[in-house]
């Protein structure tokens, strides 16, 4: 584990800056129950990134689930913004600034973010249903059972046929332009879904900390960078319960406890279908693609 410097003794900020399915919920509930932490989480830092989610909440085709979601998100995330600026910047000394963050093996989060949105995914399903020609049934499951499977296919097709894959996990973000050639229209959202891992440390992290996941420190499954003000550690999803405590308590804020954690996916409606449906799935080519990318390289996947 990289050395660690225990924070100055003050009240400590954490902010757990992550791109979702990653226990992040249990993390800020733990790290509230501290002395003198405050624990936020957010996807989303910085005017650039709240601007994408107010373009998204104009979208004339937005579902209504995703709708209220994001609603909810962007004044929350105005609120982190400015706090984390003020922090950084000097203009509030009154605390630490801790940013944490995770990471996970690429399929198991796709599996997780799918099965937690299940029900605003069956709409996407539905649509790709009728766009490909396919009878849309009127029972849910029927849909995901009929869907599901093609939509998996044609996009593993084109990542292992084209240039696709690679063009949109280092460019900053591809436009929808970029990804519709080869495509059934209702994959275009879909898709930037299954890639999100790919890019979300330099489209969001680096954009937002104005540092590169190459500039932390490593060992041992931890990533880390400190300085006077602010100290960022990012973490594997996978060993988080063995990494996560040694790390707060080398930063001087106590001993965290985890505790169980619930899996959020459990119990959504459809959950179980679409676990069928990924179970019996060969996942085989988007694994070996995923694997060659640097998000999978750098992090050990």
């Amino acid at each position: 584990m990289p050395e660690i410097t225990p924070l100055a003794d003050k009240p400590t900020y954490a902010v757990v800056y992550q791109f979702g399915k990653v226990a992040s919920t249990s993390i800020v509930a733990a790290l509230n129950l501290l002395p003198d932490v405050e624990a936020v989480q957010s996807h989303f830092i910085g005017k650039q990134a709240l601007g994408q989610i107010l373009d998204s909440l104009f979208a004339p085709g937005i579902s209504d689930y995703f709708y209220f979601h994001q609603r909810g998100q962007l004044v929350e995330n105005i609120d982190i913004t400015r706090k984390f600026t003020q922090l950084r910047t000097g203009t509030d000394t009154g605390q630490n600034l801790l940013v944490l963050s995770m990471c996970r093996d690429p399929m198991d989060w796709f599996r997780s973010a799918l099965t937690q949105d299940a029900q605003a995914h069956l709409e996407t399903m539905k649509t790709f249903l009728g766009q490909t020609s396919r009878t849309v049934p009127e029972d849910g499951d029927a849909v995901i059972r009929a869907a599901l499977p093609a939509m998996l296919d044609e996009i593993s097709t084109l990542f292992t046929t084209s240039d696709t894959f690679w063009d949109i996990s280092v460019q900053s973000r591809a436009s929808a332009a970029e990804i519709k050639e080869g495509l059934t229209p209702a994959l275009v959202p879909f898709t930037y879904l299954v890639l999100r891992p790919f890019n979300w440390y330099r489209t969001h992290f680096q954009s937002a900390l104005g540092v590169g996941i190459g500039e932390l420190s490593a060992q041992d499954g931890l990533w880390l960078r400190q300085d006077d003000s602010e100290t960022i550690a990012v973490l594997r999803y996978e060993d988080m319960a063995e990494q996560l405590p040694g790390l707060i308590a080398g930063l001087g804020l106590g001993d965290i406890d985890l505790g169980v954690s619930e899996n959020r996916s459990t119990g959504k409606l459809h959950a179980d279908t679409i676990r069928d449906v990924l179970d019996a799935y060969d996942d085989s080519r988007l694994r070996e693609v995923f694997a060659r990318s640097f998000y999978a390289r750098f992090f050990g996947y």
